[in-house]
């Protein structure tokens, strides 16, 4: 199941028992698995976790992390349901950085293979979606647009999704708009799931 999970390289060993707290922010280590932990009511709830601040400190990591507990939810209802232990959990979770996302849907114009409405669907209704990097991609009213798609689609359907940003509020009002913003914090449980991580880079310091 995890084999199917398509993550980075660098990023596919990632998980709670490595992260490092020591180095990286506690605070928001400690936020984030409870949101794991929980994931059933959140994701009955629709909640979003947004994970904001500088490059480096561990963000990526930790939203990878979440997305390995939560295909382990997904495995198990499906289980329940289909009363098999055998599920490859193809389709439940997805982890696309912002960037490869916008990409993906420009490069749909030219293909004979890949459609545009059919990468917006899998976007869009993907029950669980983790977007890395919001705000990597170049900023463009078409570029705000296809991001507003997607983001209000799932936020009218109460889809949990996780993104993380270098961003801080004012460069996303003008990143994605003020009315996605809006719409992400108050998906976030009005900002409660809103984590802002702070300290030295995590990264910097775990090779240092």
């Amino acid at each position: 199941m995890l084999k199917k999970f398509k993550v980075p390289k660098r990023f596919r060993n990632k998980g709670f028992d490595n992260y490092d707290t020591d180095q990286g922010d506690e605070k928001a280590f400690k936020a984030v698995k409870n949101y794991a932990d929980n994931f059933e009511e959140h994701f009955q709830k629709g909640h979003w976790l947004i994970l904001t601040g500088g490059y480096g400190l561990g963000k990526t990591h930790l939203a990878i992390a979440t997305a390995k507990d939560c295909l382990n939810y997904f495995a198990a209802k499906e289980a329940e349901r289909s009363r098999s232990t055998i599920y490859s959990g193809m389709g439940k979770v997805m982890f696309i950085s912002s960037s490869e996302m916008i990409q993906a849907i420009r490069d749909s114009y030219d293909s004979k293979v890949k459609n545009e409405q059919e990468l917006m669907n899998k976007y869009k209704n993907t029950p669980f979606l983790i977007i890395d990097d919001l705000g990597t991609e170049k900023s463009s009213e078409w570029q705000r647009e296809k991001m507003y798609i997607v983001l209000n689609h799932r936020y009218n359907e109460l889809l949990p999704t996780i993104i993380t940003t270098n961003l801080d509020a004012g460069d996303l009002f003008s990143h994605v708009s003020e009315r996605v913003v809006e719409r992400m914090i108050e998906a976030a449980g009005n900002g409660k799931y809103l984590l802002n991580f702070e300290g030295e880079s995590y990264r910097r310091l775990k090779n240092g």
